[in-house]
């Protein structure tokens, strides 16, 4: 792997963010989508980009914010993928829920019939990205990342009326959807801030659609291609050697 193909490497360290966040459906992703086509459509874009510049290598390790119903979670992540002439990446990565959602659910509430469960999901799910950089000036950046994913959630059911009595599991496959904007400010040339905000839909069972909800991340980016760029030549060759002969 040449480092120099390395464009940043990101590890986001969520800070808490004071944001009016949008509803589950993606108005943000609707409308800003519908600003490709203005002069030429995203895909048009995107074939441009993937056939005439090579790809920086993108990845790393990212956790968001989320907010699922009532309750705020983390969405953590591994990623890795390409980025094409600055403009168009696609990545690829595993996802998964940080803690288990743990709630007491009331069922027939108010009624002879109510009664109450506790239930503990998660979720998790392989996910595909692609953003396009449609602003960059001086040291601000701004894109549109839509993600869409394939996976699982799992709900474990007990009885809390009878102390936690396990009473079973359901699984069932979900299809995530995500969308909003990024951002990136580079601080330096070595270090950077970036975060975003967006909605995400969750496609499956009528108990799937429950992980439904908002995000936003803010962290630190590493430009680890500058970084690599600065240490001196002679060093540069010697870890190209040592790499070499390691494959030998």
């Amino acid at each position: 792997m040449n480092l120099n193909n390395i464009k940043f490497l990101h590890f986001y360290f969520p800070i808490f963010v004071t944001s009016i966040f949008v509803k589950r459906y993606f108005y943000i992703f609707i409308i800003l989508l519908s600003g490709f086509t203005a002069k030429s459509s995203f895909f048009d874009s995107a074939k441009y980009y993937l056939k005439n510049f090579k790809p920086q290598i993108i990845g790393g390790f990212s956790s968001r914010k989320t907010f699922i119903g009532d309750s705020k979670n983390k969405v953590s992540d591994i990623s890795l993928g390409g980025e094409f002439g600055n403009k168009l990446g696609l990545s690829t990565g595993i996802y998964w829920l940080r803690s288990p959602i743990n709630k007491v659910v009331t069922y027939n509430a108010f009624s002879p019939d109510e009664y109450k469960r506790r239930e503990i999901s998660r979720f998790w799910y392989l996910g595909f990205l692609a953003y396009y950089k449609f602003y960059k000036k001086e040291k601000w950046t701004l894109n549109i990342p839509l993600r869409i994913g394939v996976g699982s959630a799992s709900t474990q059911i007990f009885d809390v009326s009878q102390s936690n009595i396990y009473l079973g599991r359901k699984n069932s496959m979900i299809i995530p959807i995500e969308s909003g904007l990024n951002f990136l400010y580079s601080a330096t040339w070595w270090i950077g801030v970036g975060g975003g905000i967006g909605s995400r839909i969750v496609i499956g069972k009528k108990t799937s659609q429950k992980y439904s909800g908002t995000y936003y991340t803010l962290g630190t980016v590493f430009f680890l291609s500058n970084i690599y760029k600065k240490i001196p030549v002679e060093y540069r060759t010697k870890i190209e050697d040592y790499k070499k002969s390691i494959i030998k």
